[in-house]
């Protein structure tokens, strides 16, 4: 199928106002996703796509809501992506990407949750039009509203999770566990790799304690086997601004630290093999 689209530097002439318009002066990649979201609403899906085995699923969760967590995620992810096709998650109830990324986002985390629970047209190219990059890392904004994550049901997650392997081509999924979201602990039993952040302060490794008992009442070997302690004990968030920021996950110490942390997960560039 075809679908006109009408590049408009004002008003719509009345003749040609049932098109679909996008505004002309703006980012290219803006006007990109604008056309993969009329696309995704024009066509209907052809088909579906034949299962495969997805990418890994590696999760992030600090019992002790560590401020460090995010931060941690987005190193890793960026790491992985230089040898892996990445995509993050955030399920934040206030990340503060508008502010980390300098971006305002049309769609959220949460719009494609809706889009998948009424199986809207065309789901691909909805999820391709929401797709932001920091580095070679692909995101999808997290919600604005942090109360959205704990309305969404279990059934929710599962089916994202699922739509995730089966339909998209990434290597690697990074999922930033802000919070006990419906069905957490059944979610986690389905990733590949779970981080558990601590420190060696007592009130964090007492939270951290409560956290693997929890996970031990499941009575899962293979569920307990995927949970990798990451101590924090000697890192902090830099206090300067973003571009120290990108610049820190990179090539600063913290950096560093996760090069050699995970260098046997996977090769990176600047290590050995």
């Amino acid at each position: 199928g075809v679908v006109f689209v009408l590049l408009c530097e004002d008003e719509i002439p009345e003749e040609y106002s049932s098109y679909p318009h996008i505004y002309k002066y703006q980012q290219v990649e803006q006007i990109l996703r604008e056309l993969e979201r009329l696309a995704g609403e024009e066509f209907e899906e052809e088909g579906q796509f034949h299962a495969r085995k997805g990418g890994k699923i590696t999760a992030f969760f600090s019992p002790a809501q560590d401020n460090m967590q995010m931060y941690t995620a987005l190193g890793y992810a960026k790491l992985m992506a230089e040898t892996e096709k990445v995509l993050y998650i955030n399920l934040m109830g206030c990340a503060g990407f508008e502010e980390l990324f300098s971006e305002e986002y049309q769609e959220t985390f949460g719009d494609f949750l809706f889009y998948l629970r009424q199986n809207a047209k065309n789901l691909k190219l909805r999820f391709e039009g929401m797709i932001y990059r920091f580095g070679k890392v692909d995101y999808i904004p997290p919600v604005f509203f942090g109360e959205i994550l704990a309305e969404a049901k279990e059934d929710d997650y599962k089916a994202f999770f699922r739509w995730l392997v089966t339909e998209t081509d990434y290597e690697r999924i990074v999922v930033d566990f802000g919070s006990m979201v419906q069905g957490f602990f059944h979610l986690l039993q389905g990733c590949d790799k779970i981080y558990c952040l601590s420190r060696e302060d007592f009130v964090t490794k007492s939270r951290v304690k409560q956290f693997m008992q929890c996970v031990a009442e499941y009575d899962d070997e293979n569920f307990l086997g995927k949970i990798d302690m990451l101590s924090l004990s000697h890192l902090c968030v830099p206090s300067s601004g973003k571009q120290d920021f990108m610049q820190e996950l990179e090539w600063g110490e913290f950096g560093t630290y996760l090069r050699t942390r995970f260098e046997g997960e996977q090769r990176f560039a600047g290590t050995s093999e």
